[in-house]
């Protein structure tokens, strides 16, 4: 609904201020009919164009008055100019193995060869290219496994503490975060599956889970040898060896791996060097395939990791106050207090010259407790995988073994303050 103001008596038609409001109004109008009317014109104009038949003018050339383009031969495409095609990844995310872009659950997969390109020794080290996963190792411990994915995981390496992330080795659950840390030699692929996993991995799994599978036999010939050097003293080397044993489809595949490397904290008191590397291991893989629907392979693993002591040190104390300073000014122990026929020495007191030690500095240190840090784990697993449409049948069967002691000093200091000492005899039969 529109307003114009009346005419005022003595104004007249000649108002300025009307016109201009009226003007204001009906130009708008007069536009869109004008454009309405042009529209309609150019529609009639085509209609007309293409009803007319085509022309005398229009008609091709004779042919004798043609004439011929030039040829131009078109460039030959390189191989090399061809667009790359993205192999295949398959995964156990699910079951049964399916294609990694059929899985919509959110997964970080690496093959063997993103291993090698990223340098890739330990499976901790899988962390610095997974969003969402930190994997290290316990304090105090170089190989008990501390994983955590979107927060989930578990702090604490003791035998009574479950895992929050699952790690499985060809199938097979390991049931303890110590020996969690091993070498990633002889590797087809290495999966990380963020989020609960109970319902194809059952318990231990809320924060997720971590699958390493290894390499099977090609069933040709084949071999492979590298070696590797660096600063404090670092020698590793590697390699395979797979061969053909029976024509019935059975062929094996052998590797090996070692690593070695000086520590890089030193222990003044006992003087040996700390947090280094010393580690030894064997897989084998043998896969017998005597029908297409039909596939067995024998998994065997062996590790023996030797280093010394991580480095631990208290870096700074409350002189004044504290469990520090309590222990530093009574005896640690009664000498009138002893255990069954054994009497408890009399330990002086930690007195002031403890707290020279503790000078903050991390890779100088005078620890008294013996160093130890050894591991032994290895096992076997049997898997067996019949298809037959529609179903596929799997079973695995294993049985692993582990022994692992650990000495480590907490205070850092050669007194006798506080030290910890671990056995730890696993096995187990899945």
């Amino acid at each position: 609904m529109s307003w114009i103001p009346k005419r005022q008596a003595g104004a007249g038609c000649r108002d300025p201020v009307f016109f201009l409001l009226v003007a204001a109004r009906v130009a708008p109008i007069l536009l869109l009919l004008g454009n309405a009317t042009a529209q309609r014109a150019i529609a009639e104009e085509k209609t007309e164009q293409q009803a007319e038949p085509p022309s005398e003018s229009a008609a091709p050339p004779p042919e004798s008055e043609a004439t011929e383009a030039p040829f131009v031969e078109a460039p030959e495409v390189e191989p090399s100019a061809a667009p790359e095609v993205i192999d295949e990844i398959r995964v156990h995310g699910r079951s049964p193995r399916e294609l990694l872009q059929d899985v919509p659950r959110s997964m970080r997969v690496f093959d063997s060869l993103d291993l090698e390109m990223r340098t890739i020794e330990d499976i901790s080290e899988i962390s610095r290219f997974t969003p969402n996963l930190r994997f290290d190792a316990v304090a105090g411990s170089s190989n008990a496994a501390r994983v955590y994915i979107r927060g989930v995981g578990q702090d604490d390496s003791i035998v009574t503490a479950d895992p929050g992330v699952a790690l499985y080795l060809d199938g097979v659950y390991l049931g303890g975060t110590v020996g969690g840390i091993f070498d990633l030699f002889s590797v087809q692929q290495v999966e990380v599956l963020r989020g609960p996993q109970g319902f194809r991995f059952g318990r231990n799994s809320i924060g997720g889970a971590i699958s390493v599978t290894s390499q099977r036999p090609s069933g040709d010939y084949g071999a492979q040898l590298s070696a590797r050097i660096g600063n404090y003293a670092r020698k590793e080397v590697k390699g395979f060896f797979e061969f053909p044993i029976l024509e019935e489809g059975l062929s094996g595949r052998l590797a090996f791996s070692g690593r070695y490397r000086k520590g890089y904290a030193q222990d003044h008191y006992q003087g040996i060097d700390l947090n280094d590397e010393r580690s030894i291991g064997g897989r084998s893989t043998f896969t017998w395939t005597p029908t297409p629907d039909l596939a067995v392979t024998l998994y065997l693993d062996q590790t023996r990791a030797t280093p010394e002591s991580v480095a631990f040190q208290i870096l700074a104390t409350d002189e004044e106050h504290g469990l520090i300073r309590a222990a530093a000014d009574t005896p640690l122990f009664d000498p009138d207090v002893g255990i069954g026929d054994q009497d408890i020495p009399n330990l002086p007191r930690l007195g002031e010259d403890f707290f020279t030690q503790i000078d903050g500095d991390p890779f100088n240190l005078q620890i008294d407790n013996p160093s130890q840090n050894d591991l032994t784990t290895g096992g076997l697993a049997l898997d067996i995988e019949w298809s037959f449409e529609p179903l596929t049948l799997r079973s695995i069967t294993s049985y692993r073994d582990l022994d692992a002691q650990l000495g480590l000093d907490l205070d850092g200091t050669s007194f006798a303050g506080i030290g910890l000492n671990t056995q730890t005899d696993q096995w187990q039969f899945s």
